[in-house]
């Protein structure tokens, strides 16, 4: 049970770490976007579109990102 528990823990913090890496990700994107748009190189309608796009991508990625640290780091919570 300790292993699997370790094993457990491990991908979680492994899966934190891509997660916040997406979000990061995402985030520099949705950044570009923005300076993009402020520059005139793209208009208000692919602006908006994909301002949707990201914002829910990063909903998403965060809400996650919660889940995973909000979960049971304790063995004997878990086991008991």
């Amino acid at each position: 049970m300790t292993y699997a528990f370790s094993k457990y823990h491990s991908n979680k913090d492994f899966d934190l770490k891509q997660l916040s890496a997406q979000k990061k990700k995402v985030e520099i994107q949705l950044e570009k976007l923005e300076e993009r748009f402020a520059i005139g190189e793209i208009g208000q309608d692919l602006y908006q579109k994909y301002t949707q796009k990201f914002s829910d991508e990063l909903i998403e990625i965060e809400q996650k990102i919660d889940f995973g640290q909000n979960g049971s780091s304790n063995l004997e919570k878990v086991t008991n």
